[in-house]
């Protein structure tokens, strides 16, 4: 099982979107998938009704959630949600008690050993090819257990300044936390860049900033971006992925060629790039 984390502590830079229209656009492609959502549901409350709406099994509230997954109190299978893409870890408003814990290594491991679990009690046949982290952009505790339990990292970002620049802090911020409590380096896959409008003056003048921190990061830039889309915004109003409502949309395309990008260099060219720039493209 693979597992990718989608990260950035600026709000607003499409982590959950990608989250779900990367899982939709997986299962689509005959992967079975897994979403984990670490945010808190009270602090995006459109994005949780969007889950819930994915979710076939949403009416059972006394159903264990990720928070008690993480806290070791029931096993993963028990707070799983069959939803349109596969399975989901059902949300819960409690997990932001997550980052009321001491920041230490036993803390930061939670979701790790949780999955490692359950990949231990799973049969091959039923174990998903890809667990997607949707990280949240505030709570160090929650966002450190999704980069300790990560195999790789992909940064989504807009073109605003700002929220490249939050990517770059952010990892140095990570890697100060890694290092006290001894974590092991989490690949950097690469950033996505999203929300992409015809705006000459603003691409011109961001472009250069995401070269340089790909650059620092020892990552790059995926070549594929997800262009703005009404059709994704209002697919998100109805509760429901893009490739349900609007599969042929500019964002649905996206998607898809990204995600094919994404598995075309996970066989063929990010082994290669890792052994070219050794652990620069980690955090």
């Amino acid at each position: 099982m693979r597992i990718i984390a989608f990260a950035n502590q600026k709000g607003g830079t499409g982590k959950t979107t990608c989250a779900i229209e990367v899982c939709e656009a997986l299962f689509r492609r005959g992967y079975r998938v897994l979403l984990v959502s670490l945010c808190n549901p009270p602090s995006s409350l459109l994005c949780s009704e969007i889950f819930e709406r994915l979710s076939f099994e949403s009416d059972d509230a006394e159903k264990p959630t990720i928070y008690e997954a993480l806290l070791g109190s029931c096993e993963i299978e028990r707070a799983l949600d069959t939803v349109s893409f596969g399975q989901m870890i059902r949300m819960s408003n409690r997990i932001e008690r997550i980052d009321y814990l001491p920041t230490c290594t036993a803390t930061a491991m939670l979701l790790k050993n949780a999955l490692n679990q359950f990949e231990s009690r799973t049969a091959n046949v039923e174990l998903p090819h890809f667990c997607i982290l949707d990280c949240p952009s505030a709570g160090k505790n929650r966002a450190l257990n999704a980069l300790a339990a990560a195999d790789e990292v992909i940064y989504p970002t807009t073109l605003v300044p700002s929220s490249i620049k939050a990517i770059e802090i952010m990892n140095d911020h990570w890697d100060d936390l890694r290092n006290r409590c001894s974590l092991p380096r989490t690949a950097v896959r690469g950033l996505l860049v999203n929300q992409v409008r015809a705006n000459r003056v603003l691409n011109r003048t961001s472009m250069p900033l995401l070269d340089q921190l790909a650059k620092q990061l020892g990552a790059r830039c995926f070549q594929t971006q997800i262009r703005h889309c009404e059709a994704l915004r209002q697919a998100h109003y109805e509760y429901t992925s893009v490739f349900t409502t609007a599969p042929d949309c500019r964002a649905a395309i996206d998607f898809d060629h990204f995600v094919a990008e994404y598995l075309y260099e996970r066989e063929a060219g990010f082994e290669l790039f890792e052994r070219t720039h050794g652990f620069k493209n980690s955090i």
